[in-house]
Order: C-alpha cells, then sequence, then structure tokens
C-alpha cells in the first residue's frame, strides 16, 4: 500500500474506521496502472526496455528480427490491462456474485 500511496492512488486514514481510500474514481485507474506501479514496465522480454541504440540488454536490439514481435506483445498487453478499470472488476464480481445467489 506504501507504493500505491506515494504513487498518488491512494490515501491512508486514521482512527478506528479508518484504512485506505482511493484518491480517484475507480473509472480513472486502470489494471495496467497499478502492474506497472507495483511491477515496473511490462515488458516480456528485457531488451524492449530500453532503446535500440545502446541497448543495455542485448547488443543485437537494433538488429534482431524478434523484436518487433515482442514489442506487438508487449504492446497488445499494455492495451488490454489499460483498458480494464477497477470498477469494471468490481463490476464483474458484483455479476459473478449475484449469479451465485440465483443459484
Amino acid at each position: 500500500m506504501a507504493t500505491l500511496r506515494k504513487a498518488g492512488y491512494v490515501q491512508s486514514i486514521r482512527g478506528a474506521q479508518g484504512g485506505y481510500t482511493l484518491t480517484k474514481d475507480p473509472t480513472e485507474i486502470s489494471v495496467g496502472d497499478i502492474i506497472r506501479i507495483m511491477e515496473g514496465p511490462i515488458a516480456p522480454v528485457d531488451c524492449l526496455l530500453t532503446g535500440i541504440e545502446n541497448n543495455q540488454f542485448c547488443a543485437r536490439a537494433g538488429k534482431c528480427v524478434t523484436r518487433d514481435v515482442w514489442a506487438k506483445v508487449r504492446d497488445s498487453i499494455n492495451n488490454v490491462l489499460d483498458s480494464i478499470t477497477l470498477a469494471d472488476l468490481c463490476q464483474d464480481e458484483k455479476s459473478k456474485n449475484a449469479i451465485e445467489i440465483e443459484q
């Protein structure tokens, strides 16, 4: 929680009824935001973490045939994670609970 607090996504509330609360509306926070804050950049291979020139992870990054494939994979993952908000997760959970109650 400290990492999320430092990033400005939650604030702490003291007292008997205290805890943490979001500082933004759940519709404004994506799963991608949270993962990048907690884990860092999303990249399936290390060579995508820096540019092609003077790439510290791979000297062949500028000539690599598969680097563009991995970049597309990274971009696809980021697009999916950024398309899901905390509000979406809450709604999905409500829907699942409603289905379980009906059964």
